[in-house]
């Protein structure tokens, strides 16, 4: 049987948990043939391709999270739970869609339901470019030269303005706060987009998950397409899973983190790195990616720039006189 990515992205949209892994159970099976029935598009894809995001290897190495402790507000016995469907997930999307199902059990945001978001904290944005031409519409230009990413903040900001929710800033139109892309109801939202339907972007570069119960994440996959998924996930939450109990309270826990962080930074040869690159020779044997509490990876890089060339001219009249 094959089926295409549209038949897959509404197959997940209708299961309680918002995705499937294999081997399928008999209810999942159930709800994906109903799905295949009623579309009438060209098949392209078989299940096992299609859904190859339930088996998509993650870039560093896995860290089996402990469940010995629990984060404030979730009971040790869900937190547990939580922590051990994590464990077990075959794929970066399977990890954030367990984390956004345990969002909306546990902190269910006023806004996510009236947005379209389901009780899995998944939710199929149709048409979103359309959205983003009408955000940018009413400010008179044209999306031209703009980044997917900036388009699909744009595009959550214009949905979230037409359900009537208070919509308070917005990346690239007065933003001031650092990690934050769009404010609804109250509440701080970064977005992180990626363009295959089946992947994920958790490049969180500078800007680390706050222990805030009112910050979220959504992640949104396809931006190459014109239908969007779309995943909730609270930042104190997301924190929690990815640093681990002993570091995720900086307050409580600075010697801790402060002493994970020295442990990084002493296999760090950033002299080397630098000595290296700038001679041209080959670094890659030099290590540059170090792991960080539960699920963090921390990855060093060097850029190098040019400032400015106008002090060559007198340089080169200094050189000149000596």
């Amino acid at each position: 049987m094959n089926i295409n990515d549209d038949v897959i992205r509404e197959w997940f949209y209708r299961l309680p948990k918002g995705y499937a892994e294999a081997p399928y159970s008999e209810s999942e099976l159930s709800v994906l043939a109903d799905v295949i029935a009623e579309h009438d598009a060209t098949i392209k894809k078989v299940i096992p391709e299609a859904v190859e995001l339930v088996t998509e290897e993650d870039e560093v190495d896995d860290v089996q999270p402990s469940t010995e402790t629990k984060p404030l507000g979730i009971n040790a016995s869900d937190w547990s739970e939580i922590l051990i469907q994590i464990s077990n997930a075959k794929s970066k999307l399977n990890e954030i869609a367990i984390l956004a199902q345990a969002t909306m059990d546990h902190y269910t945001p006023t806004w996510a339901k009236p947005l379209g978001f389901n009780d899995a904290g998944f939710m199929i944005f149709k048409n979103w470019k359309s959205y983003a031409d009408k955000y940018l519409e009413n400010l008179g230009q044209s999306s031209t030269g703009i980044s997917a990413g900036l388009l699909v903040e744009y595009a959550i900001s214009q949905l979230a303005t037409e359900k009537g929710l208070d919509v308070a800033e917005l990346a690239g139109a007065g933003a001031t706060r650092k990690g934050v892309d769009v404010i609804i109801a109250g509440d701080d939202i970064e977005v992180k987009s990626s363009q295959k339907p089946s992947a994920v972007n958790l490049q969180l570069q500078t800007s680390f998950p706050k222990d805030n119960p009112d910050a979220y994440y959504i992640v949104a996959s396809g931006t190459s397409t014109n239908d969007l998924n779309l995943l909730l996930v609270n930042s104190q939450l997301l924190r929690r899973a990815l640093l681990g109990e002993e570091l995720y309270d900086t307050k409580i826990n600075a010697a801790a983190l402060e002493k994970a962080i020295d442990n990084v930074l002493a296999s760090y040869n950033l002299k080397d790195l630098l000595l290296k690159s700038i001679a041209g020779d080959d670094t890659s044997e030099i290590k540059k990616a170090y792991s960080l509490g539960n699920g963090v990876a921390i990855n060093f890089k060097v850029f190098f720039s040019i400032n400015s060339l106008r002090d060559l001219e007198s340089a080169a009249k200094a050189n000149n006189k000596g």
